[in-house]
């Protein structure tokens, strides 16, 4: 008897549904703030969020 190799499209369509499932959970324990965003502030907030974790030499 031949031994099977690799992966069946099955088990791979699982584990993208699995991978997909997840993300949404991860999408939705964050709350959304689309609404109350201003476009032009994110690169100050990233910015701002980067910088204390800058090593200074």
């Amino acid at each position: 008897m031949e031994q099977q190799r690799g992966f069946t499209l099955l088990e791979m369509m699982l584990v993208a549904l699995l991978a997909g499932i997840a993300a949404s959970l991860v999408m939705m324990a964050f709350p959304s703030d689309r609404q109350s965003a201003v476009p032009g502030r994110w690169p100050i907030f990233a910015r701002s969020s980067i910088l204390p974790w800058k090593r200074v030499n």
